[in-house]
């Protein structure tokens, strides 16, 4: 039986380290269907430079992962600006020259002039591969992982074991405590707007090993039919990044697609520090409230208590006694001004 198409996305911002790792795990794996396309978000680090000497074999990984092989490179990249692709008169010689991506060791690279964050950078790429390489799965990956040589297939057993397994996601450990849990199945505490991740912290002794729906799976990998974004659409752009792909598991589980915890597919996680912590703190509770206003009324409000009684003293004390950072507090409640608004 011939193996679904999968297109993998990466987004990259001024992480050419991380992201030719990531990369060099890619071109190991069992899975054989399977594109790669690089998203670059304007970076300043010269990261789509140094992303195609990798591929051309210039720059070699060291990892305590895999070893690396020479043997596989060059890569054939293929790059485009987010005007040539958004351009239709370009169409049929962009078609004509991704015709052979499903094949190893072709890799696209897009270069966008603006950074779009996580929700949007990544939407520009899905756009992409939908209209150019008519995947069966598009699978969003961060570029500060490593993949295990069978991540994929395991995911890709699930999405075809169930009509309705729309979104599949692997256990996920942290990349410097490599047998340390740090993502599993994770159930979402409304009230609270907290996730709640089995296993999170946990040195992995099986007892994370069954196959589980979940509330959601994190961006970090993220296995998507492409039944379900026709059915959804794409990640909601206004976000930026943060909850953006918890937004859009709970659209898609309201459509009637299960989200699922794949145990047999591993991945390593470094924990991105993409955003400094004004900026994030900002994210994630603007959006936290803008995603709970989505869900229902109802638990707005009951968040909306939850918070005022607990979280937003805690808050305080967490910026003002632990980090000492007035700045951090200031980006805390301009994020929920504007969540509520």
């Amino acid at each position: 039986m011939k193996e679904p198409k999968v297109s993998i996305l990466i987004l990259n911002w001024n992480g050419w380290k991380d992201t030719i790792e990531c990369l060099e795990s890619l071109s190991q794996i069992s899975y054989q269907n399977y594109s790669v396309t690089v998203v670059d978000n304007s970076s300043n680090d010269d990261s789509v430079d140094k992303i195609i000497n990798y591929c051309n074999g210039h720059i070699k990984i060291k990892s305590k992962f895999f070893r690396y092989k020479n043997d596989n490179k060059p890569f054939k990249v293929v790059k485009f600006n987010k005007k040539d692709i958004e351009n239709p008169k370009n169409y049929l010689n962009i078609k004509n020259m991704v015709k052979n991506v499903y094949k190893n060791n072709n890799i696209t690279i897009i270069k966008n002039k603006n950074n779009y964050g996580f929700a949007e950078g990544n939407n520009i790429g899905i756009r992409f591969v939908l209209d150019y390489m008519n995947p069966d799965y598009i699978l969003l990956l961060n570029n500060d992982t490593v993949v295990d040589e069978n991540f994929l297939c395991e995911l890709v057993e699930i999405g075809e074991s169930n009509q309705f397994n729309g979104i599949i996601g692997p256990k996920t450990y942290y990349y410097h405590n490599p047998t340390v849990l740090q993502s599993t199945s994770i159930r979402l505490n409304v009230l609270k707007n907290k996730f709640i991740i089995t296993g999170d912290g946990e040195v992995d002794k099986g007892q994370c090993n069954s196959i589980m729906k979940t509330d959601y799976v994190p961006g970090s990998c993220i296995l998507i039919k492409k039944i379900v974004l026709e059915t959804v659409g794409l990640l909601n752009s206004d976000y930026f990044c943060y909850w953006e792909e918890t937004e859009l598991c709970f659209r898609a589980k309201k459509s009637g697609f299960n989200c699922i915890y794949s145990p047999k597919s591993c991945i390593w996680h470094k924990v991105s520090a993409a955003a400094d912590s004004q900026t994030k703190i900002y994210l994630m509770t603007r959006n936290k409230f803008w995603f709970m206003e989505k869900q229902d009324k109802v638990l707005l409000i009951s968040s909306l208590f939850y918070f005022f009684l607990f979280e937003i003293w805690y808050k305080i004390a967490v910026c003002l006694f632990y980090h000492k950072d007035l700045k951090l507090l200031k980006s805390f409640l301009a994020g929920f001004i504007d969540g509520i608004r």
